[in-house]
């Protein structure tokens, strides 16, 4: 829409060259707007089109630390924002849940190729549920050179009746 010479776009739309008012800031290297338009919860992960690259991917070839971290800000912004617009529609839903524990273990193994398991990710998931929290405990890390780095984190959503700090989610590395 234009009036009076000056162009107005919604936060997250795709003009007709595919690119959003993120991935435009990007390209021109305008760092201000792209501070601005990370304040307003544009998205960094949104695809235009099925084969083209997102406004993140855009700033990881320009290699600009500035603009990835404000990018990376921007999608933590994001998830916490959308997090606060439904923490009591999600309190609510787990409170209706009875309280449980589930240990998950998985693996993966094959009759044909004998080696696959000690290449491929395995753990064990210990998944605590009690009113409206829920805490995740893990060992499985990450991958560094095919190699499984273990370690023992919790994932702690804090429910209601948390204090000040309900709805936040926590990870704790032991």
């Amino acid at each position: 829409m234009q009036r009076n010479g000056i162009f107005y776009q919604e936060k997250n739309e795709i003009d007709p060259c595919g690119n959003t008012p993120l991935m435009l800031a990007i390209k021109l290297d305008k760092i201000d707007c792209i501070k601005v338009l990370s304040d307003l919860h544009c998205c960094p992960k949104l695809r235009p089109f099925p084969n083209s690259p997102t406004a993140l991917e855009l700033g990881m070839a320009l290699k600009n630390r500035e603009i990835l971290r404000c990018l990376i800000e921007s999608n933590h912004k994001i998830k916490q924002h959308y997090l606060d617009l439904h923490r009591e529609a999600l309190f609510t839903s787990l409170e209706k849940l009875p309280n449980f524990k589930i240990d998950m273990l998985f693996s993966c193994k094959s009759q044909y190729i004998p080696f696959l398991k000690n290449i491929t990710p395995s753990d064990n998931y210990k998944i605590y549920k009690k009113g409206s929290s829920i805490r995740l405990d893990m060992t499985l890390v990450g991958y560094k050179k095919f190699k499984c780095i273990r370690g023992d984190i919790s994932v702690i959503f804090k429910g209601r009746g948390s204090g000040e700090d309900e709805g936040d989610i926590v990870l704790v590395d032991h």
